[in-house]
């Protein structure tokens, strides 16, 4: 074999199977039920781990898109990042004394 088959770029949202009845939606199911099975076998083995039915919240840019398909998400935070972020900030403010 001298030459693989070019796979063309594909916006990535959820297909409306999991097969794929043309190379479009094949590489969209791929990816975004691939994806989701690793996000929910992940997560139940940590709950498992823990012992703990811990919320799983999902955040970053595929958040929406992982939401649509897991079974494991309770919640999206786009901005959970930024919600730390302050409650950094206040915690060191009132040792600090000033902003």
């Amino acid at each position: 074999m001298k030459a693989a088959a070019r796979l063309i770029k594909v916006r990535l949202e959820p297909p409306q199977s999991a097969i794929g009845r043309n190379t479009v939606d094949a590489i969209r199911a791929g990816l975004i039920f691939g994806a989701a099975g690793q996000v929910d076998r992940l997560t139940e083995h940590m709950k498992e781990e823990i012992g703990v039915d811990a919320k799983v919240i999902a955040t970053g840019g595929l958040a929406d898109i992982h939401n649509e398909v897991c079974r494991t998400i309770d919640v999206v935070d786009h901005d959970l990042t930024l919600h730390g972020l302050k409650l950094i900030y206040e915690r060191n403010l009132g040792r600090c004394g000033k902003a």
